[in-house]
């Protein structure tokens, strides 16, 4: 969802169904609203000062966006452009019920 402020600069409101975490929304979300903001940016809509998520308990935290969030979103983007490199390690909690077991290069 996108709202404007008054100023004309749209806003993007990511709503989770999901009530919040006690430590503050994880980074997966975060990542997920700066995505949003720079849509926005590429598409013409103006550069978002910050984006929304609101959770399903009520509780709304407001991110901000400029220079650094978009360094950094930009150094994730590229970095999931490289090539896989082999460095998956086994863990046994992590590994045990994962259904790509059978096929992963990590398993033990």
């Amino acid at each position: 969802m996108v709202r404007r402020r008054g100023d004309g600069r749209p806003i993007p409101i990511e709503i989770k169904s999901r009530a919040s975490y006690r430590d503050g929304p994880p980074r997966s979300h975060i990542i997920q609203l700066w995505a949003y903001c720079l849509l926005l940016e590429e598409s013409g809509e103006g550069s978002p000062p910050y984006g929304l998520l609101r959770y399903g308990d009520g509780v709304e935290y407001s991110v901000p966006w400029g220079a650094t969030e978009r360094r950094i979103l930009l150094e994730l983007r590229e970095e999931m452009d490289r090539a896989y490199d082999g460095r998956a390690r086994a863990a046994p909690a992590r590994c045990a019920h994962c259904r790509y077991w059978p096929i992963c290069d990590a398993r033990a």
